[in-house]
């Protein structure tokens, strides 16, 4: 019979269609089956697929999920986002003179501009994302699984000594 640590860390990384998910798994002591994911607040709807395969892959302990997303950057500006940005600065805009607020809208502003603004739909969005964040969180499992296996062999020859 081997032994399996309940202590572990794994991490995974993976990209499809010009978006990079990391993905980290934190793994201590703990009867139950107890997982804390921390996506990006626009991934929540991602949350029930990651509890999924994490719940799939282990039976107890707690377990800290934290996963990344990252787009490419080199990739230029499609004709579609630059029309859903020129829509929502526009809109900005008339806003701002309706209040009669100073039009100093500059270029760093967009930086804190909702994601939602970027002209894919929400669903569309997190369907991109999943297919570049589960392969990442399938290679964390893994990662995280082995090195519980490795720490089980070093704890079952402590107990053996």
């Amino acid at each position: 019979m081997s032994i399996s640590s309940m202590t572990g860390f794994g991490r995974g990384v993976a990209g499809a269609a010009g978006i990079t998910a990391q993905v980290e798994l934190n793994a201590v002591n703990r009867k139950q089956f107890d997982c804390q994911i921390n996506l990006p607040r626009d991934l929540f709807s991602l949350e029930s697929q990651v509890l999924f395969m994490v719940k799939a892959a282990l039976a107890r302990g707690h377990i800290k999920v934290f996963i990344a997303v990252q787009h490419d950057d080199t990739s230029p500006v499609s004709h579609e986002e630059l029309a859903a940005w020129q829509r929502r600065i526009a809109t900005i805009r008339r806003a701002a003179e309706a209040l009669r607020l100073p039009d100093d809208l500059a270029a760093s502003a967009l930086l804190r501009l909702d994601v939602a603004a970027e002209g894919t739909p929400p669903a569309e969005r997190c369907a991109a994302i999943w297919r570049a964040v589960e392969p990442a969180l399938a290679a964390a499992l893994a990662d995280l699984q082995a090195m519980r296996r490795r720490e089980g062999v070093a704890i079952q020859a402590d107990l053996t000594m």
